[in-house]
């Protein structure tokens, strides 16, 4: 399991293997990390410029970078001019 923080940077919403995904790119001084939510699992109060603290268990496909699927997450903080 990992527990990381960061701002959201990017939001997408992708198709793969038939299944829509929210893909969230957060980021902080160290880099960038994607974390992935299928349909109904979460990730729809997310928004960019939000600071979220995920935990979950990192996961790898090959030799594409390290994201978490599914984590459990919070909001730690929402900049003023964003809706939470």
């Amino acid at each position: 399991r990992a527990t990381v923080e960061g701002r959201v940077h990017q939001m997408a919403e992708k198709m793969r293997d038939g299944r829509q995904l929210l893909v969230v790119t957060i980021a902080d001084d160290s880099g960038e990390l994607n974390v992935l939510f299928t349909a109904g699992h979460g990730g729809n109060d997310i928004q960019p410029g939000q600071v979220v603290r995920f935990s979950g268990k990192a996961h790898q496909t090959g030799t594409r970078p390290i994201f978490l699927a599914d984590p459990e997450y919070r909001i730690v903080e929402t900049p003023e001019g964003i809706s939470p």
